[in-house]
């Protein structure tokens, strides 16, 4: 009986990563204020030669505390948590 040794030559494996990209506002309707987070995942590829150029993947919205956000549309967000909360916003920086 022989030993086999299993050799992959590519693709080498991407390192992957979460980054902040932004902050904003956005109100509920009773007057309460909440400070958004923007997060872009991230994908960087490796080659024989190195890495190469970063691919950004999805974008998520989460708030400080962490509760998942989702966009219903352009100015206009849903808390997801133990509670759902609807938002808006006119912050320039709003996606």
């Amino acid at each position: 009986m022989t030993d086999e040794l299993s050799v992959s030559f590519g693709p080498w494996p991407s390192e992957h990563e979460t980054r902040h990209i932004g902050s904003f506002e956005a109100r509920a309707e009773d007057g309460r204020v909440f400070t958004l987070d923007v997060f872009v995942d991230v994908e960087i590829p490796r080659t024989m030669e190195g890495y190469g150029p970063p691919i950004e993947g999805l974008k998520t919205i989460r708030t400080k505390d962490g509760d998942p956000v989702s966009r219903t549309d352009k100015g206009r967000y849903r808390i997801i948590g133990v509670e759902c909360i609807d938002l808006t916003s006119d912050d320039p920086a709003a996606p």
